[in-house]
């Protein structure tokens, strides 16, 4: 085995957990946004979201291909969130990461904002120099091919020396394809593409660093 020199985490249910409630709280301004934008009820909105969700893999990239609703506007209404609420600096997270001895790196569909907000509160920021986000993506978000191959051109990444540390399933195939070490964060059985599963963020910690170890 190749020694792991590239570590890319999902942001959102990855690097914290959805029982901290920040991923409700966007739920739910999302559902307000749809709701004020197009005169709606709050529920038909919501629906509303989820379908958009399904069908483009972001809400945002539904509304502003269907319906122009700029980005950027939506982005700001959605993450205005008082992140403290939500989440606090994690100092045994932080040494555990700093312990791995590979280069991190987050890849989101989220908007670089939201990412540096996130690790700004958990106290990361400086452990993820890069952070490839919707931005970067340029409409192609994940599950995107296209995207996988510019992050790994970006780092100058051998895709065989680097694990992807994910909690969205359908978002691993791409990775495995290219020959990345998977890991899915979640319960149930593995899914495709996921070489290991594990129900949260430690345990994900403990197979890299198992395979920091064995390269």
């Amino acid at each position: 085995m190749l020694r792991v020199t590239d570590i890319l985490f999902d942001l959102d249910g990855t690097l914290y957990p959805a029982s901290c409630g920040l991923l409700h709280e966007m739920g739910r301004r999302i559902g307000l946004y749809v709701a004020q934008h197009f005169g709606m009820e709050y529920e038909p909105a919501r629906a509303f979201a989820r379908e958009l969700f399904a069908r483009y893999g972001l809400t945002v990239l539904g509304l502003h291909r269907e319906h122009g609703v700029d980005p950027q506007h939506y982005a700001a209404f959605v993450h205005d969130i008082d992140y403290a609420s939500f989440l606090s600096p994690d100092q045994r997270l932080d040494a555990r990461l700093a312990a791995l001895g590979a280069r991190l790196s987050i890849f989101t569909n989220a908007p670089g904002s939201h990412a540096r907000a996130v690790l700004a509160q958990l106290g990361l920021g400086p452990r993820f120099p890069q952070i490839f986000d919707f931005e970067f993506a340029e409409w192609q978000p994940k599950p995107s091919p296209a995207t996988y191959g510019r992050v790994l051109a970006q780092l100058g990444c051998d895709p065989v020396q680097a694990v992807m540390v994910e909690d969205t399933a359908h978002n691993l195939p791409p990775a495995k394809a290219l020959g990345m070490h998977t890991i899915w964060i979640g319960d149930g059985q593995t899914p495709e593409g996921a070489d290991f599963t594990t129900p949260d963020l430690l345990g994900a910690l403990e197979i890299v660093e198992y395979l920091c170890r064995a390269g």
